[in-house]
């Protein structure tokens, strides 16, 4: 999903984000110390769980896993009313499977978000 991937690359740049902040603040107190005629301490590395952009970073991975859920159940119930729909008109003789179908509507959408998609009618 484009939504998602949006996402992934966002929670990136919040990431590089907190990096540079904590560098920002350990060069800060290393120049307060400096000032002071103290020697600089060496810059420890950031806490992963700790700060305000962390708790966005959260925030945003649950809705990048809510946002995948949504994803999964679209395309399940697509793949389920492409099922029914073969189902009533019975013009092949075996009718795919919901699992078969919703396999191919995975494959065509990671190609091509805006084709649609009728697999069992294509054969």
């Amino acid at each position: 999903m484009q939504t998602v991937a949006g996402l992934e690359r966002k929670i990136g740049n919040v990431d590089r984000m907190a990096e540079e902040l904590h560098a920002i603040k350990g060069h800060a107190k290393n120049l307060g110390r400096t000032a002071a005629g103290r020697s600089a301490e060496e810059i420890d590395a950031r806490d992963q769980t700790k700060g305000i952009l962390a708790k966005i970073r959260a925030g945003m991975e649950y809705c990048k896993k809510v946002l995948t859920g949504m994803g999964q159940k679209i395309l399940m119930a697509r793949a389920h009313v492409v099922h029914l729909k073969l189902s009533a008109e019975r013009k092949t003789e075996k009718v795919t499977t919901v699992q078969e179908i919703a396999r191919e509507l995975r494959d065509t959408s990671a190609m091509d978000f805006g084709r649609q998609l009728e697999p069992a009618q294509a054969r």
